[in-house]
């Protein structure tokens, strides 16, 4: 049986796999697009805890930094001293500080949660003790023991971009932030469980 094609289905099937590749190559363009889109406003939220003094101050400090390019939304955060959650201010007292440390104690309160914007840091939460020859010997032990007992603080943050990439870190994750579905909105943040636990 012989085969006969007119120019009219020639035609037809040609414009049928022309259709199809445009096709293909319009969806793969919009996954690229699609994917700069979400690099072009990808944030990084990376968190430290700092244990040190200054010309006035013997204090310690948490920091939060978005060293991406596009704003972060934090919406959970947790502080952990030695694996365990802190969940009230006694944990400083009763394993962290030395002597005078436990009186004359300031603090400044912020949020680690919140709109964070790139290339933006702040401090969340700072205690500090000032300066004399007392609390300075007692920050060297402070310190001491903190380094002798391989203790630690860690700080894990759940936040998202604004196209809803979620992402949680921790300043202990050596392989940076961990891509999950979502961040639930915390409901004791670390910085108010501190606050009102030292009253």
């Amino acid at each position: 049986m012989r085969l006969h094609l007119n120019f009219e289905t020639v035609a037809s099937v040609c414009a049928i796999i022309t259709s199809v590749i445009a096709l293909f190559v319009a969806w793969d363009q919009s996954v690229v697009m699609r994917a700069q889109q979400h690099a072009s406003v990808w944030p990084i939220v990376i968190s430290d805890a700092t244990i040190s003094q200054n010309e006035t101050q013997n204090y310690i400090e948490f920091n939060v930094s978005n060293v991406g390019v596009g704003p972060a939304i934090i919406r959970d955060s947790k502080l952990y001293f030695n694996d365990k959650l802190v969940e009230h201010f006694s944990t400083f007292q009763e394993q962290l500080f030395v002597g005078s440390q436990k009186e004359s104690l300031s603090g400044m309160f912020a949020s680690f949660n919140g709109v964070l914007g790139a290339g933006e840091s702040k401090t969340a939460l700072k205690l500090w003790w000032p300066r004399n020859d007392v609390s300075d010997a007692d920050f060297v032990a402070m310190v001491e023991q903190f380094v002798a007992s391989d203790s630690r603080f860690a700080i894990e943050q759940c936040y998202c971009s604004v196209f809803e990439r979620c992402f949680v870190s921790t300043n202990e994750e050596a392989l940076g932030p961990q891509e999950v579905a979502s961040c639930q909105v915390g409901k004791d943040e670390p910085v108010d469980v501190i606050k009102a636990t030292m009253q």
